[in-house]
């Protein structure tokens, strides 16, 4: 202890009456005020040299570093360049969905150029590649393309618009860093031109590089710092780091306002060199980003294109390959848009002037009851139907009995007559409707349309045994039909193959054409049970086959080897054509949602290959179906180790 201090405490001693804890806790809270004094110098100085960060993110990077001021540059220097790098993202991110948006214009540019092409081509393509739509979209992705080019030809001068839109696309993607109102800026100051753009840029880039350097590290020289930054191959990061390692002592922060330390340095020559090179490479990118750009156009395109020949390839096949003479009935997907097209018809229903149609219609006698039998049970068009009745009660000459289909309102009838005297039991007899159906009888009293008996049940159309067989490999669906009653079928009749549930006669898996008496399916490869129905130029069917029953389970099997996982499948409850997909996750994720990884299933047995999750722990691979997060099965779990 030196006598200026035993001097200090003496008087200090004296002061506080001989009292030395008074003494020690007085010296003490000095002690602690001159340190949270040069702590706050501390934080203020670091605040001045990283004005970006706040002061919580000073203050903890000076705790992690027992407040030595030295050793928090580098750190604080790495956060603000992670900082600037996630800014530099988010904007690619926007720049990117931008870059998408336009490409989708284009796409819906060439998609109106296609829609231009006549159905004859079109069908002409799909025979010259053998009914590929794969192929044929490719072939005329090539047609639309040609056609393109010749419409960007006839335009004598590229707008400057799509000019000015390019070259911004190279400055944003070249230099992330900057807005596009400073690289608008930037090119506007060079008169548009590309290339001296790029090398003021980069020219801005280097002496940046410089300035933030010296803010940080304001006792270097500039010749240091570019020394450093050779050292470092230009890289920022890398240049702070060998400066760090300078043993001087740190003055206090410079403002980037003070031109004396900001002073920037003559960029020495070979650097010049590369930043002319550099600049050159740069603004001739300017093209193959436009052809990058087609790219993307032509691949959404592509996909769209692919998507609307798939959809109407069914029906564009079916109109190479139909009999003569004939037209195959439409697709339930073109029954859907002529719906949307024009409003559903309506059976007619006339009214008689002699029945009554008020709303104050008299209620049916209730002391009457009326037995009814239609026959036969099935006729063809042309044919007709006998109707007996029984009457108990009293009835009247104005009763009526009208033929309906079964699903009709009571004022949907096709014909009707008077059930004439008043007999309490006759028989009256009706030609067949014209439309394949079934139909039942209705008995109507005193003028009135509340009936109050109904016929047994009667079809029209002709009587067709269809059966239904496997194949012994049990590839093929053979069906065969025979007709036992009825007109000759109409040229247009067609069996289709149907899920047994099926209510929706519309919503067949398969049809062929009923040329002739033995036809012949691709066994559904979805199992569950199957039937055959017979239909004549409509979707009413008149016959239906015996049921199929199609075995079959799903299997599923996934290892893991040598950074990669095998997934092996056999699968038939869903086809690969309907959109299934397999994602892996951990056995305990409960979200589907959260797969690892993800593949579309391009066939329904075979080897998928996927690259391993980086996350050691236990995975299983998840089948979905369609598209959707609707799950098929699970996969046996498996173990990814640490450190694959």
């Amino acid at each position: 202890m030196s006598d200026i201090t035993q001097s200090v405490i003496a008087s200090l001693e004296v002061q506080f009456s001989g009292n030395k804890k008074a003494v020690e806790d007085y010296l003490k809270s000095l002690q602690q005020s001159a340190k949270a004094h040069e702590q706050e110098k501390a934080i203020k100085d670091l605040e001045a040299s990283f004005p970006t960060l706040p002061k919580e993110t000073v203050i903890k990077v000076l705790n992690a570093n027992k407040w030595d001021i030295d050793s928090c540059f580098v750190p604080l220097f790495e956060l603000i360049e992670q900082q600037r790098l996630k800014e530099i993202e988010e904007r690619k991110a926007r720049e990117d969905k931008k870059k998408r948006e336009l490409a989708e214009k284009k796409a819906k540019e060439l998609f109106v150029l296609f829609q231009q092409i006549p159905q004859e081509t079109i069908m002409k393509l799909l025979k010259e590649h053998h009914d590929d739509v794969e192929d044929t979209a490719g072939a005329l992705c090539k047609l639309v393309e040609e056609q393109d080019k010749k419409r960007v030809q006839t335009i004598q001068k590229p707008l400057m618009e799509d000019v000015l839109d390019i070259q911004m696309r190279v400055l944003v993607e070249k230099f992330p860093e900057f807005s596009r109102d400073q690289l608008r800026a930037a090119l506007a100051e060079n008169k548009g031109e590309l290339q001296p753009t790029v090398k003021a840029l980069l020219n801005h880039v280097e002496e940046q590089k410089r300035k933030e350097l010296k803010l940080v590290f304001p006792n270097v020289s500039f010749e240091e710092i570019e020394i450093a930054l050779a050292k470092a191959k230009r890289d920022k990061m890398s240049a702070a780091r060998l400066l760090s390692e300078v043993k001087t002592a740190q003055p206090p922060a410079v403002e980037l306002k003070d031109s004396k330390v900001l002073q920037p340095v003559i960029i020495p020559p070979k650097i010049q060199d590369d930043i002319t090179q550099q600049s050159i490479i740069i603004a001739s990118t300017a093209a193959k980003m436009k052809e990058e750009d087609d790219k993307i156009a032509q691949q959404i395109f592509r996909e769209k294109l692919e998507n609307d020949i798939s959809t109407k390839a069914v029906g564009i096949l079916a109109n190479m390959h139909v009999v003569p003479g004939t037209k195959p009935p439409l697709l339930p997907i073109q029954i859907d848009e002529l719906k949307k097209q024009q409003p559903a018809s309506t059976l007619p229903a006339p009214v008689d002037s002699h029945i009554q149609t008020s709303v104050n219609d008299p209620k049916p006698a209730s002391d009457i009851i009326v037995a009814m039998k239609a026959g036969p049970s099935q006729v063809d068009v042309g044919s007709s139907f006998t109707v007996e009745f029984e009457i108990t009660g009293k009835s009247s000459s104005s009763d009526w009995i009208g033929i309906f289909p079964v699903s009709a309102a009571n004022k949907e009838y096709l014909t009707y007559q008077w059930r004439g005297k008043d007999e309490q039991k006759g028989k009256l007899t009706f030609a067949a409707p014209s439309e394949y159906g079934e139909y039942e009888f209705r008995y109507f009293c005193n003028k009135n349309y509340a009936h109050i008996a109904a016929s047994n049940r009667v079809k029209v159309g002709p009587e067709i045994k269809l059966e239904a067989k496997l194949s012994e490999d049990s590839k093929k669906l053979h069906a065969k039909w025979t007709q036992l009653t009825g007109n000759t079928v109409h040229t247009s009749s067609w069996v289709g193959l149907f899920k047994k549930q099926e209510t929706n006669n519309k919503s067949y898996v398969e049809f062929n054409y009923a040329n002739k008496v033995d036809l012949v399916f691709t066994t559904p490869t979805k199992p569950g049970e199957y039937e055959l129905r017979f239909f004549t130029n409509s979707y009413v069917d008149v016959a239906r086959s015996n049921t199929i029953r199609i075995e079959g389970e799903d299997k599923m099997k996934a290892t893991y080897k040598d950074g990669h996982v095998y997934v092996d499948l056999d699968i038939v409850s869903v086809d690969a054509s309907d959109r299934p997909w397999i994602g892996l996750y951990f056995v305990k994720e409960t979200s589907d949602r959260r797969f690892r990884r993800y593949q579309g299933v391009k066939e329904n047995k075979g080897t998928m290959d996927f690259v391993s999750p980086k996350t050691e722990g236990t995975y299983e691979a998840r089948l979905y179906r369609n598209g959707t997060y609707d799950l098929v099965m699970k996969s046996n779990s498996f173990e990814i180790p640490n450190g694959h």
